[in-house]
């Protein structure tokens, strides 16, 4: 259930320090007037800087961003704007607006675009669901697209902090939070039917202006859409012919792929166990997502030990789980061995 429009524009005009965050799952809508700038700490700031080990080439030379969607009105429209210039981008999706784009989420990976995460709720989330959230997105799109995405992370509001920072890297996000150098205030623009009174004078009836003279101020880097606003899939092409003219080029952002390390598994003598727990999670390494559940009295055979967590193989539903290639894991105290 998404929150009432009102309630999300609430959300979206208060500070990022004081932002309350919904226990539902929240993802702005199409045309939403909010967006990743919103009240966003100074430029220097974690989640709003871009980290100095993307080592990016700013010399004229604009990576092409894109945050909340994905969109089934708008992210098709881009996607062939893009296709048109030959530019290639990174999707941040929000978790929340998975379901039901799936397909639109495998088109952008076949287009060649970079799918990356923009965490599953859009809230200045608690350290606690944070904690949850990242490992639970990236298993998600890993599944959508069939194969595992680059570990590229950009905060709701730009707004990080050390302890998600060490979140992320601990889950493969070698960067941490992904920030912007441009920001094109298109959730402005839309949200104020073209006008957007955070521009600079000239151009607040101007998003194109704004756009693309910001960018050539910058002369390079990281530029912040939203593919979830009418008016970048409107003006997308436009900017970037612009954009062109002035010599300026389109490069991808670098794609850092998850690295899991297997878990050490040793031999052990524990030949069967059961469940004594009223339900007990199976997960696909130790302490890590839950892929399944047994109920007790659930009966499953020991393979070996990692720690306190053993290596299981059972059958459910007429199908052998816990192969070699798919192993699974139980933690010893929700099970009785013999």
């Amino acid at each position: 259930m998404r929150l009432p429009r009102v309630a999300a524009l609430a959300l979206a005009l208060l500070p990022v320090a004081c932002t309350v965050e919904s226990a539902e799952e929240f993802a702005p809508r199409d045309d939403d007037p909010m967006g990743d700038s919103v009240d966003v700490s100074e430029a220097g700031s974690i989640g709003v800087r871009v980290p100095s080990s993307l080592n990016l080439d700013r010399s004229r030379k604009f990576y092409l961003t894109f945050d909340d969607g994905p969109s089934a009105q708008y992210t098709p429209q881009i996607l062939a704007t893009l296709r048109a210039h030959n530019a290639p981008a990174t999707f941040f999706v929000t978790g929340a607006n998975i379901a039901g784009n799936e397909s639109i989420l495998r088109d952008i990976v076949a287009r060649g675009h970079l799918l990356a995460s923009h965490q599953w709720s859009h809230v200045n989330a608690s350290v606690a669901n944070f904690r949850l959230w990242v490992p639970r997105q990236a298993t998600l799109l890993d599944t959508v697209v069939g194969s595992p995405i680059p570990r590229l992370f950009r905060y709701p509001y730009g707004a990080g902090s050390a302890e998600k920072e060490t979140i992320l890297r601990a889950n493969g996000y070698s960067h941490g939070g992904i920030g912007w150098d441009v920001d094109t205030l298109d959730w402005c623009y839309g949200g104020g039917g073209g006008r957007c009174d955070r521009a600079s004078a000239q151009y607040r009836s101007d998003f194109v202006g704004w756009t693309v003279s910001e960018a050539a101020r910058r002369g390079g880097g990281v530029i912040l859409f939203h593919d979830i606003q009418g008016v970048t899939a409107r003006n997308l092409d436009t900017i970037l012919t612009r954009l062109e003219a002035m010599g300026f080029t389109f490069a991808q952002l670098p794609s850092t792929q998850p690295t899991v390390t297997a878990p050490t598994v040793t031999a052990t003598p524990v030949p069967s166990c059961t469940v004594t727990a009223e339900t007990a999670n199976v997960r696909n390494r130790p302490d890590g997502d839950v892929v399944g559940t047994l109920m007790r009295g659930a009966t499953v055979s020991v393979r070996g030990a990692s720690g306190d967590w053993y290596s299981v193989r059972y059958t459910q539903a007429g199908a052998e789980l816990g192969t070699d290639s798919a192993p699974r894991f139980m933690h010893r105290t929700v099970m009785s061995c013999r």
